[in-house]
Parts: C-alpha cells; structure tokens; sequence
C-alpha cells in the first residue's frame, strides 16, 4: 500500500486509483462535498500523492502536501489526518484559500482568491463565510461588513466604489443600501438619510460640494412633497461669517420659493430632519 522510501515519520505516499477512496471523504471535506464517493470523478490515470510528516499512529500530522489531482493541491498544517491549523488550498476551479483550518475544515481567518479577481478576506466557519470579512472586487470595489451563511447579512457595511464613492450604512440581504446611511460621492457631495432597494427613501439631508444643503422626504430615489434648501457662504460676503443664512421652500425637489430661516427650520421639523450644520469649508473661511 505504501510505496517509496520511510525515514523517520516523514515519507512519500503514492495512493493508486482504487485505494484512493479513503482520501476523498478529506477532500469533501474541504471542498463541501463537491465530491462523491466515486473516485473516477479525480483525473483519471492520475496517482492521489501526500509527501510530509506522520504521526505514530500513520496518520498525517505536521507539514505536509496533498495532491489530490493534477490542478488540487494542499500544501499546509495536519493533525490526524485532517488538515489542521495554516494552510494553502489550490481548487480544479481555480480558486486558491489561504488561512487557517480546523479538523478538516476552514474555520477561523483566511483569504479566497477566485479565477475573476475577486478576493474575499475575513472569517470562516465549517466552509462558510461567517462574521467580519472584506470582499475586494475585481472592478475595484470594495465591501467590508458581515457576512452570514456565506452571505453578506443584514445590517451595517462600508462600501467603497472605484469610482472614489464611499457608502457607510446599512443593507440588505441581497446585498442593496437598505434602511439608514451616508452616502459620500467622490465630487464632495454626501447625503444622510433613508433607503429602500437602494434607492433613497424616507427622510434625508443632501449637501453639495459648495455648502448648500437640502432636507427632503424621499420615495425610490425621488424628491416628493415639501422640502427646505439653505444657502451656503459665498466668498467675500460680509453679510454673514457662516452659511444657512438663506433658506427657499422646496417641492418635489425644486424651489418655489424664498423663506425666512425659522419657517425653514419649521420644515426641516416636520419632515424630521435637523437644520444642516454649517459647511465645513465656509465654517473654515
């Protein structure tokens, strides 16, 4: 059964075709039984090899190498025959795990690395992606939050798009801004409030580059009913050392008209929203 040379607990195993059975329950293991039983699923003609370290019970214990088939490779920590603490893991599929194992499984911190160019690193349990984790993706964005099942779960995440675009808020299970969160564009401009689908929904501030600030109600992403819009500082103006010193009525998202500050402060209150604080930038002038 054991063919090739044994110094110490270190030797090569070559494992031919119709003993290699015993092998496959630890690669459907790591691989969430995307294996069966029947080992003519493997490269056919090709030797299940184990060059590395053993136990005195024969099992496979330290470092060692697994090559399950010509383009699946372990490479890593055993503990009675299972792979056990770091360890690398090259799929057929051509996706590539590195991390830490438990008993067989991947269990506990590690990076997967898919033939796309995306790149998931964080926490693992029993093959899942389970907990905190950031998923890099190959048009540039990038997702930090929880994931659950191997799905992003439900509550807070940061998204960071390519375009330089920031969100930090809440989400969906299937992965859309979903309840409250700030929205950060890369011109400057950020808005603070609801969402629905990823949509804006519900009460939300929207300020410009410039300072100028809007309170609106929202539904799928769209101005409705009565809002508010202050001004900002303009350079120069000594009429005032802050801005939010000119305020127009707004409807449906345009202006209909000039208001006094405290009937736009009324509004802001009844949509539920705070008057915007000052603009950093004119605040700094």
């Amino acid at each position: 059964l054991l063919q090739g040379e044994r110094w110490g607990a270190r030797c090569s195993i070559v494992t031919p075709m119709h003993l290699a059975k015993a092998l496959v329950s630890d690669l459907k293991a790591s691989r969430g039984a995307r294996y069966s039983n029947d080992v003519s699923k493997l490269v056919p003609g090709f030797q299940t090899r184990y060059n590395g370290s053993f136990n005195e019970a024969g099992e496979r214990e330290g470092d060692g190498t697994m090559n399950y088939s010509e383009n699946e490779l372990y490479v890593g920590e055993w503990l009675q025959g299972k792979k056990h603490g770091h360890g690398t893991m090259r799929f057929s599929s051509g996706e590539t795990y590195e991390g830490e194992w438990q008993h067989g499984s991947i269990d506990g911190f590690g990076t997967l690395t898919v033939p796309c160019g995306g790149v998931y690193e964080g926490e693992w349990r029993a093959n899942t992606k389970e907990g905190a984790g950031k998923l890099s993706f190959a048009n540039g964005n990038v997702f930090e939050g929880t994931w659950q099942n191997n799905q992003r779960a439900i509550g807070h995440g940061v998204m960071r798009f390519a375009c330089g675009d920031v969100y930090d808020g809440e989400w969906s299970a299937c992965g859309r801004r979903e309840g409250w969160g700030r929205y950060t564009l890369a011109n400057g401009c950020t808005y603070e409030g609801g969402y629905s689908a990823g949509k804006r929904h519900g009460k939300g501030t929207f300020v410009f580059a410039n300072g100028v600030a809007e309170v609106n109600r929202y539904k799928e992403g769209v101005a409705k009913g009565e809002g508010v819009r202050w001004s900002a500082d303009h350079a120069g103006s000594p009429a005032t050392t802050a801005d939010r010193h000119v305020a127009w009525r707004l409807v449906d998202g345009k202006v209909t008209k000039a208001i006094s500050l405290e009937q736009a402060a009324n509004i802001a209150e009844q949509i539920g929203c705070s008057v915007p604080l000052p603009h950093v930038a004119a605040a700094m002038a």
